[in-house]
Formats: C-alpha cells, structure tokens, sequence
C-alpha cells in the first residue's frame, strides 16, 4: 500500500452520488462507472493512515484519465516505513 500511495495512484473521490471513497486509479473497478473509478481500497488505506504513514492533501488534484480528488501522500513516518 505504501508503494501505490507514494507512486501518486491514491485518491479520495467524492463521486456524484454516494459517499467519498479511496480509491486506487491504476486498475480499473468490478461494477462501478465502468471501472473508470478505480479499484476501492478505503480500509487499507484508513489502516496506513492510523499509523501515521499517510494523509490526504488539501487540495484537489487531477487524475489521470479525466475528473479530480484528493491525493494521497507519504509522511515521514511513511516514508522510513517504505525504505525499511
């Protein structure tokens, strides 16, 4: 998971209807938007972030392929913890 959020795939998107979810936009989904949203991986990423190795940015950024969301990034902790 560590690898996937600092390579920049990550995002949180807030899709038209529904909640937000985490999302990797490097491989497609099974059923949703045609699997143009990405693969969900929201628990995975809640866990990384509990440890302190990862926070969502501030402000939106595009995502390849088209629309926006959150990034994803590494924090200090985060990054030893990849490295090590």
């Amino acid at each position: 998971m560590l690898q996937l959020i600092s390579s920049g795939v990550v995002f949180t998107l807030r899709p038209g209807r529904g909640q937000p979810t985490i999302r990797d936009t490097s491989q497609r989904s099974h059923g949703v938007a045609w699997g143009q949203l990405g693969r969900k991986i929201d628990s995975a990423v809640k866990k990384v972030q509990l440890e302190g190795w990862a926070r969502p940015d501030e402000a939106y950024s595009q995502i390849n392929g088209g629309g926006s969301g959150l990034r994803w990034q590494l924090t200090e902790a985060g990054t030893t913890a990849l490295k090590g």
